[in-house]
């Protein structure tokens, strides 16, 4: 897998996107976008939930630095598309 290296600069808004479809009981991750930068995935997990109880979640999880010093951030306009049949 390719690795996107990228520092993303700090106190200005950046653009974050991940792709992925549920298909036959497994999750998938197609694609990560960040600024200008796309990552192909192609992972393949077991869904957590299941039918008739499918759900989605969505959550992030910010590394630390070197020092392991906390700092804040902000998400903003989350957006979640769901589509019937998968588009990509």
């Amino acid at each position: 897998m390719d690795i996107v290296e990228e520092k993303v600069a700090s106190n200005q808004w950046h653009f974050f996107r991940l792709r992925g479809d549920v298909r036959d009981g497994q999750v998938r991750y197609l694609e990560f976008q960040t600024d200008d930068q796309t990552l192909g995935l192609g992972q393949t997990f077991p869904a957590v939930s299941a039918p008739p109880l499918e759900q989605l979640a969505v959550a992030l999880q910010p590394d630390a630095n070197s020092n392991n010093d906390s700092y804040d951030f902000v998400v903003d306009q989350v957006a979640l598309q769901w589509y019937d049949a998968s588009p990509w």
